[in-house]
């Protein structure tokens, strides 16, 4: 159930963004890994606290409080009406603990937003790679590819 409310909030936000314009440009920045494949992709490119950067490969020890990012590729076309981008949520078993939606080359710091939900404890996160796609006064989503990572607890 929390699971849906996360979504249902997300869902929401996102409308409200592409209607201001927050992602204005996103479509473009997709652009160049763009084709016509039907193939996405999504994978955790690496890690490092969010003061000193670290290069390390997927499969390396996440821990709360570290800066990540993704390497995306993205398998359909990308026109003016959508816009691809990456939804991140965290949860300690049911519960979400962290949501955001970011551009495809944003660093996420996997810390507590302000809402006072995540306590630095252990989590699982999940990436998903979004298209939205705005037509008239609607705006439909589709999951191009999902990667999901735990997050250890803070040292």
């Amino acid at each position: 159930m929390a699971v849906r409310s996360y979504r249902a909030f997300l869902t929401g936000a996102l409308v409200a963004a592409l209607a201001a314009g927050s992602f204005a440009g996103a479509s473009a920045q997709a652009a160049p890994k763009s084709a016509d494949s039907g193939t996405s992709s999504i994978s955790l490119a690496g890690s490092g606290t969010a003061t000193a950067w670290s290069t390390a490969l997927a499969g390396t020890s996440v821990h709360y409080g570290d800066a990540v990012s993704f390497d995306t590729s993205v398998g359909i076309r990308v026109g003016r009406s959508t816009t691809v981008f990456i939804r991140l949520g965290c949860f300690q078993g049911s519960n979400p603990v962290y949501w955001v939606d970011g551009r495809l080359d944003s660093t996420f710091v996997l810390a507590d937003t302000g809402t006072g939900r995540w306590d630095g404890g252990a989590a699982t996160c999940s990436a998903d790679l979004i298209a939205a796609t705005a037509s008239s006064n609607r705006v439909s989503y589709a999951t191009l590819a999902t990667t999901s990572f735990d997050v250890a607890a803070a040292a």
